[in-house]
Formats: C-alpha cells, sequence, structure tokens
C-alpha cells in the first residue's frame, strides 16, 4: 500500500491524464471541419496522448511511467525503513 504523500501524487497524475484526454477531445472537437485539425492530429494530439498514455518505449515518460516510478520508489523506501526496523 503507497504512503499517503505517494498516494497524493499518483492522484494528481490521473487527474492531469483525465485532463488531457479532455483536451485531446476539445482539440478535435473545436478544429474539426477546419485545415487546422490535420495538423492538430498529425502533431499536438499524438503528442498529448503519448504523455498521458506512454507508447511502450522504455526511454520516453508517460503519466502512467511516472506512477510506476513513483510506485517503485515507496515499496524501496518501506523495504528500506522494515529492513532498519530489524536490526
Amino acid at each position: 500500500m503507497p504512503s499517503e504523500q505517494t498516494n497524493r501524487r499518483i492522484y494528481g497524475l490521473l487527474e492531469a491524464r483525465n485532463l488531457i484526454h479532455e483536451a485531446v477531445e476539445l482539440i478535435k472537437d473545436s478544429l474539426y471541419d477546419t485545415e487546422h485539425l490535420k495538423h492538430a492530429q498529425a502533431y499536438i494530439i499524438p503528442h498529448l496522448e503519448n504523455w498521458a498514455e506512454g507508447n511502450h518505449n522504455p526511454y520516453d515518460y508517460s503519466i502512467l511511467k511516472y506512477i510506476e516510478e513513483l510506485e517503485k520508489e515507496d515499496n524501496e523506501l518501506r523495504e528500506r525503513i522494515r529492513d532498519l526496523d530489524k536490526l
């Protein structure tokens, strides 16, 4: 179970992810039937979607990758604390 601080951070990242999805839909709706939609679909939208979802490239970071890293760091800290308690 992640710490309260890690949970708050994860919640914030998940909220940001939801807002990015909303932003993508707003961009699509706002540019629908304009010449600008193709540009947005080629550059802006994929970048936002990659940030929100990731593309499974281990060198790229996404919100999901940050969540994984926060959980990993939290687990490592808990393990170190358990080890210290054993001393």
